[in-house]
C-alpha cells in the first residue's frame, strides 16, 4: 500500500515538472517579445506572467494533493482487500490443519478399536471351544451316569437314602434348608417322594412347609428351600423325613447354622452338594 502511494506521488512530481519544463518557453516567449515604449505596458505584462505562473503552480499543486490523496484510498483499500484475504488464506490452513489432526485422532481410534474387536473375537473363540469341550465331557458323564444306573437298577436299585443336609442362616430370621437324596429304583425310572422337615425343642415342635411339596427322585435329588423363623422359637433339633412308595426314611440333626450369609451376597438357594463348600 505504501509503494502505491510513493507511485501515485512519484507520477504527480513527474507531471508537475514536465508542466514547468513546459511552462519554461513560454516565459521565454514572453521575455523575447518586441520592447514596448511604453514602460506601463511592460510592468503590466510582467505582472499578468507572473499572476499566471503563480496560478499554474497552485494548479499544480492541488492536483498533485488530489492525486496523491486518491492513491492513498486506493493504496488502502487494496491492503484492506489483501490482509483481507491473507487472513481468510490463514484460517483455512488453521482448519485444514485442525481437520489433519482429527483425522490422525480418528484414525488412531480406529485402530485402537479394531485391536480390540480382535482380542474379543479372540477371547469369544476361546470361550466357544471351552464351552464345546465341557459340554462334550457333561454328555460324556452323563451317558456314564446312566450307564451305572442301568446297572444298578437291573442289581435291585439303591434304597432310599439321605446323603447329607445342612442349615444356612441368611438375613431377617431367615434360613435356607438343603438336604441331598438318593435313590435308584429296581424298574429305573422316576419315583414321586414327599419330604418332610420339623423343628424340634424340649418342649414343643414346629412343621416346616417344604416348597414344592412333592419331588421325583430318579438318582440324586437336591431339596432346597427358604423358611422364617417363628417368633420366640429356640430349636434344638431338625427332623427330616422322606417318603417314596413303600420306603420311608427319617433323619434326626442336631441344630447346627452354619456361617451367616448377607443379603447382598444371596444367590438364591444353593444347589451345590452337601458337604462340597460354598
Amino acid at each position: 500500500m505504501f509503494d502505491f502511494c510513493y507511485n501515485n506521488a512519484l507520477y504527480a512530481f513527474k507531471v508537475l515538472i514536465f508542466d514547468f519544463v513546459w511552462f519554461c518557453p513560454i516565459m521565454t516567449f514572453f521575455k523575447n517579445m518586441p520592447y514596448r515604449s511604453s514602460r506601463q505596458s511592460i510592468s503590466h505584462q510582467r505582472g499578468s506572467a507572473q499572476q499566471i505562473l503563480v496560478l499554474f503552480v497552485i494548479a499544480l499543486a492541488l492536483v498533485a494533493m488530489v492525486m496523491a490523496v486518491f492513491g492513498y484510498k486506493i493504496g488502502h483499500k487494496q491492503g484492506l482487500r489483501k490482509g483481507a484475504t491473507l487472513q481468510a488464506q490463514q484460517g483455512g490452513d488453521a482448519l485444514l490443519q485442525g481437520m489433519t489432526v482429527n483425522e490422525a485422532t480418528l484414525k488412531q481410534q480406529l485402530d485402537s478399536a479394531v485391536k480390540e474387536r480382535d482380542i474379543s473375537l479372540s477371547n469369544l473363540e476361546s470361550l466357544r471351544e471351552k464351552n464345546e469341550e465341557l459340554t462334550t465331557k457333561n454328555l460324556q458323564l452323563t451317558q456314564v451316569n446312566e450307564l451305572f444306573k442301568s446297572k444298578l437298577a437291573k442289581d435291585g436299585g439303591i434304597p432310599l437314602e439321605v446323603l447329607g443336609g445342612e442349615i444356612v442362616a441368611l438375613a431377617d430370621n431367615t434360613y435356607e434348608y438343603r438336604f441331598d437324596v438318593a435313590m435308584v429304583s429296581s424298574t429305573g425310572s422316576p419315583m414321586s417322594m414327599t419330604p418332610k422337615m420339623t423343628l424340634l425343642n424340649a418342649t414343643s415342635m414346629v412343621q416346616i412347609p417344604l416348597k414344592p411339596a412333592i419331588y421325583e427322585i430318579k438318582d440324586v435329588e437336591r431339596i432346597r428351600g427358604r423358611f422364617v423363623m417363628p417368633d420366640g422359637f429356640a430349636p434344638r433339633q431338625i427332623k427330616f423325613e422322606i417318603n417314596t412308595g413303600g420306603e420311608r426314611v427319617e433323619q434326626l440333626y442336631n441344630w447346627q447354622v452354619g456361617e451367616f450369609i448377607a443379603q447382598k451376597e444371596d444367590r438364591g438357594v444353593s444347589e451345590r452338594p452337601i458337604g462340597t463348600g460354598e
